[in-house]
């Protein structure tokens, strides 16, 4: 790789001399070349205005014999062919042709030019001589006469002086670059060296080396260069010791945290974990071991799998040897890895099995006095004056709605401990208009208007008792909250999902209240809740029947509107 660079560089140099030197060549030559013809040309029209001088007199008198002995005597001295030609083309003197074989010259670029302009000059092959000529013309007037005095030379003369000059070139040419052979080589060592020596330096730093520093003495671009190296280096030491420190110190704290941490790579290996986790798996010396290896659970494999492939955080819970476990799965996209949290709950879930073992146990306790002391109030409202009768009335309704109370809890414990629904196949506008005739009554009495809107909705598979808790628990707190305006029931299909949409105009829910009120023994308004009767567990108990049927609620309020939207899905 280094001898790679090293040659490019050279290579580049030399190659950039090479051509530099050859362009300059073939630009010299060429006009070297023009040069020599522009000289020439000048010489020979001074030649021409000696001959033309010359022969003027016998030019007029028509002593043609007289001008072929001037002309092959000036031509014996310059080399230069001379030929005299009339304004028709016709050769009349050639000292190097005979005239008469020789043919028409009108047709001539330079008899063309000196006919029509005076002058005449072309470098052209001709065909009498068979090689390339150099041709200047110059038109001679005689007494209303025209004639055309041409002078020509071959420019063999020309193109061995070319050749003579390429000759010494060529040797000045391989001179140069034997120097500059050398002088790229000078060159590239001076760049390549320093540079080599960056390069040396920087994979010692990529293997955590960073001490070495980059010593280059001279005043230019490179020197810059290690400048900025050296204090790049001096910045990636301090970083990674920064980053040093602050891993070290978060491995301390996940160590001494009472949750169970484990990093873990895309493949299942175990990347970090700390000993709470360690005691939460009964297990020790997780790094380096696969997951699949050390927790041999088929929920929490699922979990991890699921996060790994979709690479998106996931939650749950399982049972993993008599614990309770709550798992999260958070997936680091850039690093490719999941941080799982481990949270046992087992004394958590154990106290709320108590809680409601308890609730149970209580509710089953109370029903039996409750309902004999029902019996007995309505047994006294018979046998007592109206005055005490006032009083049995009040003592009759906070009996009702303990009686209620009671029921509700001992429905919510069903509830929670229920594995399985007795679905079947139901027409939910047929259900949800059975109730609606019972509950439409108890809001006309109160002076409000009520609405059922639906749509035509495929059968959907549900429990139907606990449905019908459901609408009539949303219904009725419609009802009880609702003092003017309407309620409205809206059943509607989307896709692979129906709605019930219970919507009404009472006192709302403000939003502290939202997160809240699915909770058991909550209520909005508890003043008006007392006086309604309400338990605060209706809510409690439709969100549990939701859950089962693996459906969705949740509840919208603002506007003067509330409205809680029951979502659930369709088995195919």
């Amino acid at each position: 790789m280094k001898k790679r660079f090293f040659l490019r560089i050279f290579i580049s140099l030399f190659f950039v001399s090479i051509i530099s030197l050859f362009s300059f060549l073939l630009f010299s030559v060429k006009n070297v070349k023009a040069y020599s013809i522009l000289n020439e040309g000048k010489h020979i029209e001074k030649v021409l205005l000696l001959v033309s001088y010359n022969i003027l007199p016998d030019l007029s008198e028509k002593n043609f014999d007289t001008i072929d002995s001037i002309f092959k005597s000036i031509s014996n001295s310059t080399g230069y062919r001379i030929t005299l030609i009339d304004k028709e083309g016709k050769v009349l003197l050639d000292t190097d042709e005979n005239p008469k074989k020789m043919s028409n010259h009108s047709d001539r670029p330079e008899i063309e030019d000196a006919l029509l302009k005076g002058k005449g000059k072309s470098v052209r092959f001709s065909i009498t001589k068979q090689k390339n000529l150099l041709y200047v013309a110059t038109l001679l007037k005689i007494e209303e006469k025209i004639f055309v005095l041409r002078v020509s030379t071959p420019l063999s003369d020309i193109d061995k002086s070319i050749k003579d000059f390429y000759s010494g070139f060529i040797l000045i040419f391989f001179i140069i670059i034997s120097f500059m052979l050398v002088i790229s080589l000078f060159i590239t060592k001076n760049v390549y060296q320093p540079i080599d020596r960056l390069v040396h330096l920087a994979g010692r730093v990529s293997e955590g080396d960073f001490s070495v520093r980059a010593l280059i003495f001279r005043n230019d671009e490179i020197k810059n260069l290690a400048e900025s190296f050296n204090l790049m280096i001096e910045r990636i030491e301090e970083l990674f010791s920064r980053t040093r420190e602050q891993r070290d110190e978060m491995n301390k704290i996940i160590m001494t945290m009472q949750e169970g941490v484990m990093v873990i790579d895309k493949n299942g290996k175990i990347v970090l974990s700390n000993s709470a986790s360690e005691k939460i798996f009964f297990s020790t010396d997780l790094n380096g071991k696969n997951i699949r290896e050390v927790i041999k659970n088929m929920d929490f494999l699922e979990l991890f799998s699921k996060s790994a492939l979709e690479k998106k955080d996931i939650s749950g819970e399982i049972k993993y040897k008599d614990q309770n476990i709550v798992l999260n799965f958070g997936y680091i996209d850039n690093l490719d890895e999941i941080v799982a949290t481990f949270f046992d709950i087992t004394q958590i879930r154990k106290v709320d099995r108590l809680r409601k073992e308890f609730i149970v146990n209580a509710s089953h306790e109370l029903r039996t006095p409750l309902t004999a002391m029902k019996g007995f109030i309505e047994t006294m409202m018979d046998t007592v004056d109206e005055t005490n009768k006032k009083y049995l009335k009040i003592l009759e309704k906070h009996t009702d709605r303990l009686i209620h109370i009671v029921e509700d809890l001992l429905t919510l414990s069903y509830l929670e401990n229920l594995e399985t629904l007795e679905k079947e196949e139901t027409d939910l506008v047929g259900l949800t208009d059975n109730i609606i005739k019972i509950m439409k009554p108890k809001a006309e009495k109160k002076g409000l208007k009520f609405y059922f809107e639906y749509e035509k909705l495929p059968k959907i598979s549900v429990d139907i008792f606990k449905m019908e808790q459901v609408l009539i628990n949303l219904i009725d707190n419609a009802i009880r909250y609702t003092e003017e305006g309407y309620i409205k029931v809206l059943l509607k299909h989307y896709e692979k999902n129906i709605f019930i949409e219970v919507e009404d105009t009472g006192i709302g829910i403000n939003q502290k209240d939202m997160e809240r009120i699915f909770e058991r023994f909550y209520v909005v308004d508890k003043s008006r809740s007392k006086k309604s009767g309400g338990t605060g567990l209706g809510l409690a108990i439709v969100k549990h029947i939701v859950l089962l049927h693996e459906g969705k609620i949740y509840v919208e309020s603002g506007g003067g509107k509330t409205k809680f939207t029951v979502e659930l899905k369709l088995d195919r």
